[in-house]
């Protein structure tokens, strides 16, 4: 999972940057809309969310399973973000072209990461047996 909060992470950036450009110079990116501040904003949060989680598993913090939760819950919320309230911005930032076939691919496939996610990291370790095999008078 940390590939895949690492790829997100570079992706959302890259998106954000887009998005302020938008918000900061329309004239230099077409179809620019006036909620594209907002959209820089949140690219940015969620990017944020995406590198704190990407660093806590590869460093093997205790806050790993923490930041994993929230990093899979922002990428259900940027699915039904993007299906509810569509932008150019997350259309193609090169093409500004409407949806396609393609983007709902990727839609579904942020959807999927995060339903795994959230089964992967708020499902708790079980512990071993040799880890519940203590002893039960340690003077013994």
């Amino acid at each position: 999972m940390a590939w895949l909060f690492l790829f997100q992470f570079f992706a959302r950036l890259i998106d954000s940057v887009w998005a302020a450009l938008g918000a900061i110079h329309p004239e230099y990116v077409p179809l620019a809309s006036p909620n594209w501040l907002i959209e820089a904003s949140l690219f940015f949060f969620f990017a944020a969310i995406d590198g704190a989680a990407c660093w806590a598993i590869w460093r093997k913090k205790p806050s790993a399973r923490a930041w994993g939760i929230n990093a899979s819950g922002a990428c259900i919320v940027m699915f039904f973000w993007r299906t509810v309230f569509p932008s150019r911005l997350g259309w193609h930032i090169w093409q500004y072209a409407p949806p396609t076939s393609s983007d709902w691919q990727i839609r579904v496939f942020y959807l999927l990461v995060g339903i795994v996610g959230l089964f992967a990291f708020i499902r708790r370790d079980e512990p071993t047996a040799r880890a519940q095999a203590s002893p039960r008078d340690p003077s013994s």
